[in-house]
């Protein structure tokens, strides 16, 4: 598929359509969530191994990230996503 064709859809289905990980000038999207969005709601035949490998570089990623974070930070995090 193009970017462009990727753009299309995007815009077409903005109800639907993952959010971005970042909105500056160039969104950027995480490759699991558009590939989700591709199966679910277009119906779009995606090989396994590459929505598996598109989830591992996610948690790779976010293992990093949580590597990066300053101390007491994750603990933070935890508290304001699980506080009701």
């Amino acid at each position: 598929m193009s970017r462009q064709g990727m753009r299309k859809l995007m815009t077409e289905n903005e109800a639907t359509f993952p959010s971005p990980v970042h909105a500056g000038n160039t969104g950027v999207w995480h490759l699991a969530d558009v590939l989700g969005w591709l199966i679910t709601e277009r119906n779009s035949i995606i090989d396994s191994a590459t929505v598996e490998l598109a989830n591992e570089a996610r948690r790779i990623n976010l293992a990093k990230q949580i590597n990066a974070l300053p101390a007491g930070a994750l603990e933070d995090a935890i508290e304001l996503v699980s506080s009701d």
